[in-house]
């Protein structure tokens, strides 16, 4: 892992900058990170600096951008967060003189410094926080691949599933890949339900239709 201080930007506008090099926004708070952050220290005193912790999907639920469950062990500085005129999302770090480092939630808009933390490279199908996750055995392509840092399927998803990491099946009459296709209306049953995975109709089909997909006239 290697961190660096870098211009003032945005959240989002920073956490594009990591990304674009091959990395994103500080995650993973523990003891290796506060002493790279101490060995910065003339850098960063005093000084707020974006990281990769944020409650933009559920006000008071922070979560790291690895997707981890809710934090509870990070140093908030007293009184925070407090979601200052409920506007409040994204997570800086600042090292302050006296006590040491800290957490405050800001607006995301504003422009700070901001830590970037390199992805790590994963072996084949692996992602997370020392490469302990697999990737899903529903990620599309040959070799089922994921991103090295958040698991999500870098070549859309099998026959049958959806979601960034494919562990969803298809719903509401969908199938096929990532369930872009619609079972045909004229499947039989109450629901016109079709196979997740090759939109064949499982309840046979209505009354003047015949065909795996229901897709001819008698």
């Amino acid at each position: 892992m290697r961190g660096s201080v870098l211009a003032l930007k945005q959240w989002d506008s920073a956490r594009r900058y990591c990304q674009y090099q091959r990395a994103d926004l500080l995650i993973n708070y523990n003891q290796e990170n506060e002493k790279l952050i101490y060995e910065e220290k003339d850098t960063l005193l005093d000084i707020d600096c974006w990281i990769g912790l944020n409650d933009r999907k559920q006000e008071g639920d922070f979560n790291w951008l690895d997707n981890r469950q809710k934090i509870t062990n990070v140093p908030w500085a007293d009184g925070e967060p407090d979601n200052h005129r409920d506007r409040e999302d994204c997570a800086a770090l600042r090292n302050q003189r006296n006590s040491g480092v800290v957490l405050f939630d800001h607006r995301c808009f504003l422009e700070k410094k901001f830590i970037c933390e390199l992805t790590p490279v994963c072996p084949k199908n692996t992602y997370g926080v020392k490469c302990s996750k697999r990737c899903s055995e529903n990620c599309g392509g040959p070799e089922n691949a994921c991103d090295n840092f958040t698991g999500f399927c870098t070549s859309g998803c099998d026959k049958g599933y959806q979601g960034e990491r494919c562990e969803a099946e298809c719903t509401n009459n969908k199938f096929g890949a990532n369930c872009l296709e619609n079972c045909n209306q004229n499947c039989g049953g109450p629901n016109n339900a079709c196979d997740i995975r090759n939109g064949m109709c499982t309840d046979g089909c209505d009354d003047g239709y015949q065909g795996e997909k229901c897709e001819a006239r008698k």
